[in-house]
């Protein structure tokens, strides 16, 4: 290995699809507070992934300053997964737009300790 001093760093372009196959338990996320709208989840689930590519990005200004476009093949992964699912009164209660909690909703998913990568 050889440490070199960079100005950038490099992401990958991934596409990920996960697939509910079987519920298997299904529950109010708070039994002492039924009323709150939402529902956690555990089951088996499909995760398809691929990587189609890499972005170079400069630290300083922050910006891509390359791109590089693979055809990577698809993975599949048979997995278990637990998930939570806001019901419609929840978010249509939230004091925002429809886009502001669409960002809300893929910042927790990209989230570490939440929903996204290493969350387990």
């Amino acid at each position: 290995m050889k440490r070199v001093d960079v100005d950038y760093y490099t992401d990958a372009i991934r596409y990920t699809q996960v697939r509910i196959l079987e519920c298997a338990d299904e529950s109010r996320v708070s039994d002492t507070h039924p009323e709150v709208p939402a529902l956690r989840s555990y089951g088996e689930v499909l995760v398809r992934s691929q990587v189609i590519g890499f972005k170079k990005l400069k630290f300083s200004p922050m910006k891509i300053s390359a791109r590089a476009i693979w055809n990577w093949p698809e993975n599949e992964m048979h997995t278990t997964s637990y998930w939570i699912t806001l019901e419609r009164a929840l978010l249509e209660s939230l004091p925002f737009s429809i886009s502001e909690r669409q960002s809300g909703m893929f910042g927790i998913a990209a989230c570490p300790g939440v929903g996204g990568p290493r969350s387990c």
